[in-house]
C-alpha cells in the first residue's frame, strides 16, 4: 500500500503562516502537519509515499529529505498549483492510483495516528473515513445506508440543515483500491477536468461516481480525534486538542469558553444553568431567529423595561450589560477604588482594581466579619460581596446580608452584592436585595446578576446592575455604549418571563442535583464538600489538586476549576466542580473515584 499526500495548496486562510509555506510545514503543538502524518503512516508499516507538490515546494521537499529513516518519498510537482485545485493534484498522480491500493490523504488534517491502522485493518476494498457532522466543519459530508456504504456526497453549499443528524463529515482519508482507481475512480476524472477543469475538487468526482449508483465506496466511521485546518481558529482548536498533556489545561483556559467546538468535552468548569432555558423557549427564540439576527438590537430603555419583567425593579432602577463582567469593569471606572474585597470571590473583582484591599475570610467559615470591617477595609470606599459566594458557594442568610447593609451605610461605603447565583438557594425570593422597594430605601447598595449563571444563557451575554443611586447609574449608563447588548439577547429578556415556572422547577431540580453529586462526592475517601447554595461545588481533595485536574482532561475529557493559587484557598488541594445533569455528574463521580483509588493504590 502506497500513501499518497496532496500538498500543493495555497492554504490563504492561514494568511502569514501560510505565506511562503504549504499547510503541511505548519506546526501544531510544537510539531509539523507533514511530520505528523508520515510518522502516522510509518508507523502503520507504509514507508512508500508520494506527495503533490505546488505552493512552498522547496520548504517541503527540504523538510521531508531532511528526515532521513526508512521512508521512501516520490514527488510529484503540480506546476499551476495557483490556478487549479486538488482534483488537478490528483490527476497529477493518476498512475500511483492505477498502480496499486493507495491511501490517499490530505495535509491539512491532524489526526490520532492509530486512524490509518484502523484503515488498513479494515476488510472494506475502499472507504472513506468519516464522522459524525458538526455545525463548525466546513467541506463534503456523506449520507450512509444501513451497511455503511456511501450513497450521497453533499458539498456545503447542498446542505439541508434540517438533515444534519444524518451527515458525516468526510475526513479526507481515503483508500482507493486499485480497481476502484483504474476502473472507475480515474476514467470519471479525466471526464469530469475536461467538462468542469481543473479548479475543482477530487471529492466532486465521488459525488458523481455515488449519485450514478455505481460507488463500491464503504464508509469508516471513526471516533478517534482529528482536527481539519483551514484557517487561524481551526489551527487555534488543533493546538487544544492536540496539545500535550501538561499544556492541555492551559490551553482551555486561555480559549475562556468556546467548549460547544469540542464536543468530547464535559465541561464542569464554567457555570451556567444545565437544567434551562427548556426546548420550548429555544424554540419560541428561533420562530424569531432570522429577524433578530439582521435586525439592530433597541436601545438600553427598551431592554431595562424588558428586564424588569425578571426582576422586581424599575427600569429606571436598572440597566442591562454584556454580561456582568462588562458591568464589574464599568463599576471599576465610575466607583474608584480602593474597593475592599474579602477573598476567595470572583476574579473580577480583583482584576482590575490595584488599590483593592483584599481580607481573607478562610479562616472565619468564609464570612466576612461586619464587626470588623471598619478596621479590616483600611479606608476602603466599596465593599465587594457575592451572595451566594464564588467559589465557595456560601450563602450570607438574611441577618448577616443585613448587617453589611447597615455597617457599610454607617461608614459611608457603597456595598456591591453580586447575587449571579441567589436563585439557586432556598428562599431565594425572602434572601435577595433586588427590590425597587428595598434599593430605594438602601441607595448605597448596588445589585448585580448575571443571566449567564443563572438561566443558562452564558452564549448570550447578559448581565444587569440596579441600585436606587440614580446618579450612579446614570454614570454607570455614560459609560457603557448605546447598543452593548445585541438582539439575540434582547429576543431572550423578552420571551424568558414566559417560561417564569419553568424556570423556577429548573432551579428546583438543580438544587436536587447538586445534593445528590454533594453526597456522593463526600462518600469518596478523604474528599470534603463544602455545603453550596449555587450551581457548584467547592470541594478539598486528599491530594494536590493539579496533577488530578490534568488527568481528568488528560484521561476523561473532563474540565473542572483547579483553585490552586487562588486567594483565599491555600494548600493547593481546592477545586469548583459545576453540577451538571446527573448522567453527566456520573460521569465525573467514575472518573474522579477511579484517579483516587489510583492514588491511594
Amino acid at each position: 500500500m502506497r500513501a499518497l499526500i496532496l500538498a500543493a495548496g495555497l492554504g490563504r486562510r492561514l494568511g502569514d503562516l501560510t505565506r511562503d509555506r504549504t499547510k503541511a510545514m505548519v506546526e501544531v503543538a510544537g510539531h509539523r502537519l507533514i511530520d505528523r502524518a508520515l510518522d502516522a503512516l510509518l508507523a502503520a508499516g507504509i514507508h512508500d509515499v508520494v506527495i503533490v507538490l505546488g505552493h512552498g515546494a522547496p520548504g517541503l521537499r527540504a523538510a521531508i529529505e531532511g528526515r532521513g529513516g526508512d521512508l521512501c518519498v516520490v514527488f510529484i510537482e503540480n506546476p499551476v498549483y495557483a490556478e487549479t485545485n486538488n482534483i488537478y493534484s490528483l490527476w497529477l498522480a493518476r498512475e500511483v492510483l492505477a498502480e496499486g491500493d493507495t491511501l490517499v490523504l490530505e495535509s491539512d488534517l491532524i489526526f490520532d495516528p492509530g486512524l490509518i491502522v484502523d484503515v488498513l485493518n479494515d476488510d472494506s476494498k475502499s472507504l472513506a473515513v468519516v464522522a459524525p457532522f458538526k455545525p463548525w466543519m466546513d467541506g463534503t459530508v456523506t449520507i450512509l445506508d444501513p451497511s455503511d456504504d456511501i450513497v450521497s456526497l453533499l458539498p456545503r453549499a447542498a446542505f439541508e440543515w434540517r438533515d444534519a443528524s444524518r451527515y458525516f463529515k468526510t475526513v479526507n482519508i481515503y483508500k482507493f483500491s486499485r480497481g476502484f482507481s483504474r476502473d472507475l475512480y480515474l476514467p470519471f476524472l479525466e471526464a469530469y477536468i475536461r467538462a468542469f477543469g481543473r479548479s475543482r475538487f477530487y471529492e466532486q468526482v465521488l459525488s458523481v461516481i455515488t449519485a450514478m449508483g455505481k460507488s463500491e465506496l464503504q464508509a469508516h466511521r471513526t471516533t478517534r480525534l482529528w482536527y481539519e485546518i483551514d484557517d487561524v481558529e481551526d489551527l487555534r482548536t488543533a493546538e487544544t486538542l492536540f496539545s500535550a498533556p501538561q499544556d492541555r489545561l492551559l490551553s482551555y483556559a486561555r480559549r475562556f469558553g468556546g467548549f460547544w467546538r469540542f464536543p468530547g468535552l464535559l465541561d464542569a468548569c464554567y457555570l451556567v444553568h444545565p437544567f434551562f432555558p427548556p426546548p420550548r423557549l429555544l424554540e419560541e427564540m428561533k420562530a424569531q431567529f432570522d429577524g433578530m439576527v439582521t435586525a439592530y438590537p433597541s436601545g438600553m430603555d427598551v431592554q431595562c423595561e424588558l428586564a424588569t419583567r425578571l426582576f422586581p425593579v424599575r427600569p429606571s432602577q436598572l440597566l442591562v450589560g454584556n454580561g456582568a463582567s462588562e458591568l464589574i469593569r464599568s463599576l471599576r471606572r465610575v466607583l474608584p477604588g480602593p474597593w475592599c474585597v474579602p477573598v476567595p470571590t470572583f476574579e473580577e473583582y480583583l482584576a482590575h482594581g490595584e488599590s483593592n484591599v483584599v481580607i481573607d475570610t478562610s479562616g472565619a467559615g468564609f464570612t466576612p466579619d461586619p464587626s470588623q470591617l471598619e478596621t479590616l477595609a483600611g479606608g476602603a470606599r466599596v465593599l465587594a460581596l457575592a451572595n451566594p459566594n464564588n467559589p465557595t458557594g456560601r450563602l450570607l442568610t438574611a441577618p448577616e446580608v443585613a448587617a453589611q447593609v447597615e455597617v457599610t451605610r454607617r461608614l459611608g461605603m457603597r456595598l456591591i452584592l453580586d447575587e449571579s447565583f441567589i436563585d439557586f438557594a432556598v428562599d431565594a425570593d425572602t434572601l435577595s436585595l433586588l427590590s425597587a422597594e428595598l434599593l430605594d430605601q438602601n441607595p448605597h447598595v448596588i445589585v448585580l446578576r448575571s443571566l449567564g449563571k443563572s438561566h443558562g444563557v452564558g452564549g448570550l451575554r447578559l448581565g444587569v446592575v440596579a441600585t436606587g443611586d440614580k446618579d450612579l447609574l446614570a454614570n454607570v449608563r455614560a459609560d457603557l455604549p448605546i447598543w452593548n447588548v445585541g438582539s439575540l439577547a434582547e429576543g431572550f429578556l423578552q420571551v424568558a418571563p414566559r417560561h417564569h415556572e419553568a424556570y423556577r422547577d429548573a432551579c428546583r431540580r438543580l438544587a436536587a442535583e447538586r445534593t445528590r453529586l454533594s453526597a456522593a462526592l463526600d462518600l469518596l475517601p478523604g474528599v470534603r464538600v463544602f455545603p453550596s447554595h449555587a450551581n457548584f461545588l467547592l470541594v478539598a481533595l486528599p491530594v494536590m489538586a493539579t496533577p488530578v485536574v490534568n488527568r481528568l482532561l488528560e484521561g476523561f475529557e473532563i474540565l473542572i476549576k483547579d483553585l490552586t493559587g487562588k486567594a483565599g484557598l491555600g494548600g493547593g488541594r481546592f477545586v469548583r466542580i459545576a453540577v451538571r445533569t446527573e448522567q453527566e455528574n456520573d460521569r465525573l463521580l467514575v472518573a474522579l473515584e477511579t484517579l483516587l483509588a489510583q492514588e491511594r493504590a
